[in-house]
């Protein structure tokens, strides 16, 4: 009993309540750092799930496995709310099915608990103790994505966002958060469990979209995986695979600065033999830009589309400029000028793109060239050369040159064949 005679707080609920303020601090600072200024909205959109989760934390412990069911659910939604702050309105389209979940949990557990002998003190005293461990794991788990969450926003600031220490580096940093502050029986398990959360929760804490996240999964659930599975052989005493952890964290730094780059330069080229005159190719290549035909199936898992195109000709200085909607990022163009123009071929130089290509690779030159082959036909070669904007190069360049070659081809079928 305190001096004025009433119970202190419980000491979960203050470790709750000091997560709560932490993920809101968290969310302010990266707020700040995105922007130079709390926007005044945001004190709104934080301020008030912050109060709604402290005061929630604070109330007593629930009776029943439903109504506790309910609180942490709701407790969770409020947290997220906290940090997703201006676009926390999304969350109002899940609610009701978390909820249901919630209910059908709680529901569960009291029926299956209702039919139980009443406990003895000493068992009452074990379900408290196992209850507590649960409630400290849950405030590692929300204390390691908050961290990770306040990386990912310096990291962005930093323009830092597509080198290998996102992609490499925070992974690596969840799964060692997560398997020292929960402490699961397996570290392999918590730490592929809680990327695969990551990458779940990315699209609406992070605004990536689907392709993103299909090419950021495989490697960081290998990170994931090398981290749990080096400190399980730690615990086995076997400490050889834990050696995997420090070049880990040294290929994460990959990209960080010029010094720290793998070469970025980068060449592929496409080729097709198609039935046409090099007289019907040129013409072709000269005429306005008509996309006829569906894109590969790669090219639509969220990439920007080409919906619009300007321009024609093939002197020195004519351009072409093409739109790109859809998929991730906003909106941009795509500007192409002529640089050289012979019988055999037309190279185009990259002026400007504002699309959102330009994050992950910047297009240098498009050289094409035809020859006639036997049977009257035409072999078209569309050579594209680009920067690299992505790392670790050893994972992101096969993704990239695969991209680009299937471009080419794309490129060769809607852009050199005439229309028939």
């Amino acid at each position: 009993m305190s001096n004025g005679g009433t119970s202190p707080i419980p000491r979960e609920r203050l470790w709750l309540l000091s997560a709560i303020l932490a993920v809101s601090f968290a969310s302010v600072l990266i707020r700040v750092v995105n922007h130079g200024v709390l926007p005044p909205l945001a004190v709104l959109w934080i301020g008030v799930p912050t109060a709604l989760a402290a005061a929630l934390a604070l109330t007593p412990k629930p009776g029943t496995s439903l109504m506790a069911s309910l609180k942490y659910t709701t407790l969770g939604l409020l947290i997220l709310a906290i940090l997703l702050a201006e676009k926390s309105m999304a969350l109002v389209a899940i609610s009701p099915v978390v909820y249901v979940v919630a209910i059908a949990v709680g529901w569960a557990l009291d029926r299956e608990g209702g039919d139980a002998a009443p406990a003895s003190p000493e068992d009452s005293r074990a379900a408290d103790e196992r209850l507590h461990e649960k409630r400290l794991k849950l405030l590692g788990i929300c204390l390691s994505f908050t961290i990770v969450s306040l990386l990912y926003r310096v990291l962005h600031s930093w323009r830092l966002e597509t080198t290998a220490l996102l992609f490499v580096g925070l992974p690596t940093l969840l799964a060692i958060l997560l398997i020292y502050t929960v402490r699961p029986k397996s570290a392999l398990g918590m730490a592929l469990a809680g990327v695969t959360f990551a990458l779940l929760l990315s699209a609406i804490l992070f605004g990536e979209g689907l392709i993103c996240i299909l090419m950021a999964a495989p490697l960081c659930y290998l990170a994931a995986a090398l981290v749990g599975t080096a400190l399980d052989s730690r615990r086995s005493k076997k400490n050889t695979a834990a050696m995997l952890i420090a070049p880990l964290l040294l290929t994460s730094l990959e990209g960080a600065g010029i010094r720290l780059s793998l070469p970025r330069e980068e060449t592929v080229t496409a080729r097709r033999t198609i039935a046409a005159t090099p007289e019907e190719i040129r013409t072709a290549m000269a005429a306005p830009v008509r996309f006829r035909t569906a894109l590969p199936l790669y090219l639509r898992l969220g990439f920007p589309r080409p919906v619009e195109t300007r321009g024609s000709g093939l002197a020195a200085g004519d351009e072409r400029v093409i739109h790109f909607a859809g998929g991730e990022g906003r909106p941009g163009d795509l500007v192409l000028r002529v640089e050289q123009a012979t019988p055999q071929g037309v190279t185009f130089r990259a002026i400007a793109d504002q699309s959102k290509i330009a994050h992950w690779l910047r297009w240098e030159e498009a050289r094409v060239s035809w020859r006639t082959v036997a049977g009257g036909q035409t072999e078209v070669t569309w050579t594209l050369r680009y920067r690299r904007g992505l790392d670790p190069a050893w994972y992101f360049i096969p993704w990239e040159r695969y991209a680009v070659s299937l471009a080419g081809e794309y490129l060769i079928e809607n852009v050199a064949t005439p229309a028939r």
